[in-house]
């Protein structure tokens, strides 16, 4: 009852729509980063047939069938072909199942062409037979093209995907409930009685809100094991945003509360209330409804700010279009891609804040 209680009241339905809000974020990195699984994956299998063909360049004879079995299994294909000039073709064959559903081309993909087709085979349920053609690495010829199963890279696309959304809705939860934790203690330090408690709130604020996260990301991951401190980049990147956003919100929790007319905590005081029930009771429901747009600014910041752990291979937005140009070569369109989609994230955030704003001064 008391947790249902609490996701009723603006506080609960605050830190639910945080949650979301960031959940959303990583949640659209899922096709992106799925898509880049998959590519790696085809990579590995053409990489895997030429080693598998090239088997044939060691021997002058004709190879046994039990060794050019062993070695397509070995490859996870049914077929090899590596063109090495305009005239000789080195093959490796073996029956396949069914007919070539699909053809599927890595020498020149766009970031486009690759989404759409890993969401193709993400939802085709069908184990089909597929060809991928690619570039022999080292340049070891012109073409190779391999066919396979689709099934198999399926299952692992899948198990990659839950991964990832898992790993989601972990950065998700922590990192909302640490900005928001960490903006709710430093506001009460800055309004502390106590000068020691203000000089630690005022430290803390200054200290996050005066100095790059990015340098505070670095402090923590690449400086933190100097010091005894060892964090994986997850670690190091939900803790280092979570904190960081934390002294912004500081500073909008505190002004919402300050705002509230002096005349109410007088009022509440006459009326024999203590200084917590005053706050609890009279204060922050009415500084809530004010903080929601400055906090909804916050999460905005946020949420581009995951862009910031991409340096410690942190599996963002901007971290898989930087892998994505890798096998592209093409900057301005994956970068692009990227800017659209955290526009498109930013834009819902929007629309949930106003529709809490809403809510709110209506209730």
């Amino acid at each position: 009852m008391a947790r249902a209680h609490f996701l009723n009241t603006l506080s609960g339905r605050f830190l639910m729509l945080t949650t979301v809000f960031v959940m959303l974020a990583e949640v659209l990195i899922f096709v992106p980063s799925v898509s880049r699984f998959r590519e790696d994956y085809l990579r590995l299998r053409l990489e895997r047939a030429q080693i598998a063909s090239l088997a044939l360049l060691a021997s002058d004879d004709m190879i046994s069938e039990d060794l050019e079995r062993e070695l397509l299994a070995n490859a996870g294909v049914f077929n090899v072909v590596l063109r090495r000039d305009e005239m000789r073709q080195l093959v490796l064959s073996s029956p396949i199942p069914n007919p070539v559903d699909a053809s599927y081309d890595l020498r020149d993909p766009t970031g486009f062409s690759l989404v759409r087709d890993a969401f193709t085979d993400l939802t085709d349920s069908r184990n089909r037979v597929i060809r991928v053609i690619g570039e022999p690495v080292r340049q070891a010829g012109l073409l190779i093209e391999v066919t396979i199963e689709s099934g198999p890279m399926r299952r692992e696309m899948i198990e990659y995907g839950l991964r990832i959304l898992g790993l989601s809705a972990v950065i998700s939860v922590l990192t909302a409930l640490l900005g928001l934790s960490c903006g709710a203690l430093g506001a009460a330090a800055r309004m502390s009685r106590l000068a020691v408690f203000r000089g630690i709130g005022a430290v803390y604020v200054s200290l996050f809100r005066g100095t790059p996260a990015l340098i505070q990301i670095f402090i923590l991951y690449f400086g933190g094991p100097q010091i005894g401190i060892q964090l994986d980049s997850f670690a190091a990147g939900t803790i280092a945003l979570g904190v960081n956003i934390g002294a912004y919100m500081t500073e909008t929790i505190r002004g919402a509360i300050v705002s509230v007319d002096k005349g109410q905590t007088e009022a509440a005081r006459t009326l024999g209330m203590s200084r917590w029930e005053t706050m609890r009771k009279v204060i922050l429901p009415q500084a809530a409804r004010m903080m929601i747009r400055p906090l909804g600014v916050n999460i905005n910041a946020l949420i581009k700010g995951t862009a910031l752990v991409a340096p410690i291979s942190v599996i963002e937005l901007t971290y898989t279009a930087q892998r994505f140009i890798g096998s592209t070569y093409k900057p301005f369109e994956m970068f692009l891609i990227a800017g659209v989609l955290y526009m498109v994230i930013i834009y819902v955030v929007g629309q949930g804040i106003s529709w809490l704003d809403r809510r709110a001064r209506i209730a």
